[in-house]
């Protein structure tokens, strides 16, 4: 998914693509000046780098302006909670467009520039995506798409039907609503940590 939207999708466009340092508190001043030097005009962030500029920000007043050129910002990998959405708002004068999808399922939806700034969902169904809230398993999100993974590598050939149900419907684990072809996220049916998109979990830490 990520190599999707932020490498293919990009080149087809006809856009050029700016690789700068590997995340992590030691190079987020790196980050911050390569954004400053490239002023590129869509970036996609997770919620623990966005987090990271906003405490920034709060020391050093002349990041406010970092963002200025930016057409788009688009987030994705965890979730992105409302607080911080608004507070990068108010620091960056910018709009975060959410985003939900999954590694098999690729993107599943997206916000738009209109209809940002609704903070509590995740956007609209992109095209061809179908999605059902399954009631009798806490409201899950299923999803039917035609960008399904075909299996994982190196497994046997039936691997692919571990996460699909209900004629074609992957199940995604997670929990939702959908309202006027827009996806709110509850939560997650099992105990997950996401932490800056990666997936740890509570039993293996224990």
């Amino acid at each position: 998914a990520g190599l999707l939207n932020t490498f293919l999708s990009p080149l087809i466009a006809g856009g050029e693509i700016i690789i700068g340092p590997k995340f992590s508190a030691i190079t987020m001043i790196s980050i911050v000046n390569s954004l400053n030097y490239h002023s590129p005009q869509t970036i996609w962030i997770t919620p623990s780098i966005i987090s990271m500029l906003e405490m920034l920000l709060v020391k050093k007043k002349n990041l406010s302006n970092i963002f200025a050129n930016f057409d788009q910002i688009f987030c994705g990998t965890a979730p992105l909670y409302n607080e911080v959405r608004k507070l990068f708002y108010n620091l960056f004068q910018k709009n975060i467009q959410n985003s939900y999808g999954t590694s098999e399922l690729l993107l599943i939806s997206s916000q738009t520039k209109k209809c940002v700034p609704q903070y509590e969902d995740v956007g609209i169904l992109i095209p061809n995506v179908n999605v059902m809230i399954d009631n009798n398993i806490d409201d899950e999100i299923v999803v039917n798409t035609p960008y399904k993974y075909l299996g994982y590598y190196n497994k046997d050939k039936d691997s692919s039907k571990n996460i699909t149900e209900h004629n074609d419907f992957a199940k995604t684990g997670d929990l939702g609503i959908l309202t006027n072809n827009r996806l709110i996220i509850k939560g997650r049916i099992k105990d997950l940590i996401i932490k800056g998109g990666i997936n740890i979990s509570p039993l293996q830490i224990e």
